[in-house]
């Protein structure tokens, strides 16, 4: 598959890769900035890439259930091998048999939630292949079949979401300071429309910020708002500095 790691020189040129991975796998930019994205058998228009994240998660859910059924169903065979014993003519559907038994218990095994299914299909090392039935082989081939197609759909679904997470993270339409940076905000929630009522607060609000008393520092709630007035910072003439001086020096140490 595409190996973003190994392209990603800049912004621009992973976009445009991310570009192209969208249409090699079903993701197609219309007019008007829509998409529209392949969904099994249909192709379905939506408005943005989240309304599309959406219906691909929607699909690798219902994969999903579908691959867990088939699991089931391939363990159930398989103990059925287990427990019957009949013949068989051999042929190609036992070479297939034997192939898809050890490719099923190394797929399983990549599963914590398919221990069972592992154990069962485990079991079938120690079974001769000329004592089982036609029939559970060619059934036990074609669950494995389908669980290998089911499994490729699922695969190729997560791998559109990642790319659709990741070209959202490269193609930010508006970053926002602070905590809550690096969002992609609607045009909504970047401006708002002004009306009578923000004029009334706004003027309330400087109002209210002259009559503070900081600004104001003749009144006070109880009355006046005394100043005490420092007579160090009297000026003084230069040649009068020595006596005059409110900075204390030597020279009014000495005694005459």
């Amino acid at each position: 598959m595409f190996n973003l790691k190994q392209h990603s020189t800049g912004e621009n040129s992973g976009i445009q890769l991310l570009e192209s991975e969208f249409s090699a796998f079903g993701i197609h930019t219309t007019r008007g900035g829509r998409f529209r994205i392949q969904i099994g058998d249909d192709s379905i228009k939506v408005k943005s890439l989240d309304e599309g994240l959406h219906l691909i998660q929607e699909a690798a859910y219902e994969l999903t259930t579908h691959i867990w059924e088939k699991w089931n169903q391939l363990r159930d065979v398989a103990e059925l091998i287990t427990h019957n014993n009949s013949r068989n003519d051999g042929g190609l559907d036992n070479l297939l048999f034997l192939a898809n038994v050890k490719k099923g218990f190394l797929l399983s095994s990549l599963f914590s939630d398919l221990d069972e299914v592992r154990e069962s299909l485990h079991s079938l090392f120690n079974q001769d292949i000329s004592e089982i039935s036609d029939h559970l082989i060619s059934q036990f081939n074609k669950l494995y079949l389908s669980i290998k197609l089911l499994h490729r759909m699922i695969m190729r679904e997560l791998y559109r979401i990642k790319l659709i997470v990741r070209f959202k993270t490269l193609n930010k339409s508006a970053q926002i300071s602070g905590p809550w940076a690096n969002l992609d905000l609607p045009m909504k929630e970047r401006v708002w429309e002004w009306d009578e009522g923000e004029d009334e607060y706004f003027s309330l609000r400087q109002k209210a910020r002259r009559e503070q008393v900081r600004y104001n520092p003749e009144y006070t709630k109880d009355g006046f708002f005394y100043v005490w007035q420092d007579l160090t910072r009297d000026p003084y003439k230069f040649e009068d500095m020595k006596t005059d001086s409110p900075y204390k020096s030597r020279h009014q140490m000495l005694i005459p």
